[in-house]
């Protein structure tokens, strides 16, 4: 009994054992302290006069890291403080910056070495928060095969982007200058959640679609059960609109075995039919063992 399966759980360590190399091989390695976002991005516009910059790193800031930011056709720092708050440095100007100006921000630190970013100044102070509704669907999107996560699950979430306020009404805020924030819990009203996603959404081309969508991988430890996303909509300022709207699903009502497989393609690799193929001789074995019986 012990040879016959033997072949069947060689099967299957060769299988996790490939698998398991893919998935270490495929992980990108950042340094700590790498640059991941800033705040304004590189040639915002309407960028509120609040004279704040974020810049956020890999899981914290290194240190030291120097701000300057100056009129694009002047020479000289705009005075300014900067502060270390989590993974972001944040940098504030101690006055307002002119409206509809065009700045340069240098920035330095240790890890990255010399960076800059560009942008125009709107036309007053961030007065308000993004005026944002929140997630209008969350919908299964299919369960991928993924070597890394075979429990994962895609989810396509759809939103109306987020808008502010001006002398004409409510307009879009530019996409470059919203940062969407999805976030997921194990079910409705659960507080403790984690940040899913963050990313900034690009226009469609058509000035008057405010819609967005977003399809996200959700990880397989919370696809045993029903599942909620919220979102919220943070400006250049840091601040968001507080709404706490949620949508759900429940992936494992749509699961299903993938099988293993030593390719990210679709079809399976050598390994598993190796497996699939083991598994039959032992089947075939155990039966003829019982025929002669």
């Amino acid at each position: 009994m012990l040879r016959a399966v033997t072949p069947l759980f060689a099967a299957a360590f060769l299988c996790a054992a490939t698998a398991r190399a893919q998935c270490d091989a495929g992980t990108p390695i950042h340094e700590i302290g790498t640059l991941q976002e800033t705040f304004p991005a590189d040639l915002g516009t309407e960028v509120p006069t609040d004279g704040l910059i974020r810049l956020r790193y890999l899981e914290r800031p290194p240190e030291p890291a120097t701000v300057c930011l100056r009129r694009r056709d002047r020479d000289g720092c705009v005075e300014g403080r900067a502060s270390i708050i989590g993974d972001e440095v944040v940098w504030q100007a101690l006055a307002p910056l002119e409206a509809l100006t065009d700045y340069v921000a240098t920035f330095s630190d240790t890890v990255g070495g010399s960076n800059l970013i560009r942008f125009r100044t709107g036309t007053g102070l961030s007065s308000t928060p993004p005026r944002f509704g929140g997630l209008t669907s969350a919908t299964l999107a299919g369960a991928p095969e993924d070597l890394c996560d075979p429990g994962a699950v895609d989810v396509t979430v759809r939103f109306e982007r987020a808008q502010r306020a001006s002398a004409f009404g409510d307009v879009g805020w530019p996409d470059t200058d919203i940062e969407y924030v999805l976030y997921i819990t194990r079910g409705a009203g659960v507080s403790g959640p984690r940040v899913l996603e963050r990313a900034r959404v690009q226009g469609s081309g058509f000035a008057g679609d405010r819609s967005a969508q977003r399809t996200v991988r959700v990880p397989g430890a919370y696809t045993s059960g029903p599942l909620c996303l919220t979102m919220l909509a943070v400006d250049p300022s840091g601040r968001d609109d507080g709404n706490r709207v949620e949508r759900c699903v429940n992936p494992s009502l749509g699961n299903y075995f993938a099988g293993c497989s030593t390719s990210p393609a679709p079809r399976r690799g050598r390994a598993g039919w190796l497996l699939a193929l083991s598994t039959l001789l032992v089947a075939r074995r155990r039966f003829s063992r019982r025929g002669r019986v």
